[in-house]
């Protein structure tokens, strides 16, 4: 898992910058950091940020696209 990776996986679930580093309890500007690659991520972390999203995604589904009420 890369920076990129975590920002992807955050932003599918439509997690708040601020609200990740929170639970993580790290600042948004580390997180960011992060995202963009100017802070290494390490393992622990990684598994830490892949739990908290795990869980926004459990609390917090995404909703389905909603279809069109149009018949073809």
């Amino acid at each position: 898992m890369e920076g990129f990776d975590v920002k992807i996986g955050r932003l599918r679930e439509r997690l708040p910058q601020w609200r990740l580093a929170q639970a993580l309890g790290i600042s948004p500007t580390d997180l960011c950091a992060i995202e963009n690659g100017r802070k290494s991520l390490t393992k622990d972390m990684a598994e830490r940020i892949m739990l908290v999203i795990a869980r926004h995604a459990e609390m917090h589904p995404r909703r389905k696209p909603q279809e069109s009420w149009e018949e073809d």
